[in-house]
């Protein structure tokens, strides 16, 4: 078996801040929209199935990306996992996944994104998907390593409002 290359090297933090930016991410786009549309048990159990499945999906990822010294995902599921007459069947059936999920988080994304740029800065919708799209594919475009570093800022700052409105809550006189 040939050896995968990797891209770029991250380091723990970038890494695991990627992941973590991407489920707080999703989840922040996704759980008010559930939420009304289901009971507060369904939720829970909906929630602990996908934390779990997530868990499990983003374990395996890494273990993949991690002996593999950091190389792509697909790359790394066509030489790990998949295997015999169906292996090229496989590979693009976890590629075309691949794809619909970028496709789907991407349209949330913007989606969120125009609805900020409108309730912030009065922007028409377009114009807030635009200015988003463009931040995002200069991200993508510079690379892997500075989406890295973006997203340690991103959690750090997540943190930081988390912090800040937990003292606030502390503090306030209505608690």
């Amino acid at each position: 078996m040939k050896k995968i290359q990797g891209e770029s090297k991250l380091s723990f933090f970038e890494a695991t801040s990627i992941i973590i930016g991407h489920g707080v991410g999703s989840g922040i786009l996704s759980v008010p929209f559930l939420a009304s549309r289901n009971s507060f048990r369904e939720v829970l159990w909906i929630i602990a199935f996908c934390y779990l499945f997530n868990l499990v999906l983003h374990l395996i990822i890494a273990e993949l990306s991690y002996n593999n010294d950091g190389a792509q995902f697909i790359g790394c599921l066509d030489a790990e996992l998949f295997s015999g007459k169906i292996k090229k069947v496989l590979t693009w059936l976890a590629f075309g996944m691949l794809g619909l999920s970028v496709i789907f988080n991407v349209s949330a994304f913007l989606t969120g994104a125009a609805a900020v740029f409108r309730s912030w800065f009065g922007l028409p919708d377009w114009a807030g998907m635009l200015i988003f799209y463009v931040i995002g594919a200069g991200v993508v475009f510079i690379g892997m390593k500075l989406v890295g570093i973006c997203e340690k800022i991103a959690v750090g700052s997540m943190f930081g409002v988390v912090g800040i409105l937990f003292v606030a809550t502390l503090i306030s006189d209505m608690s």
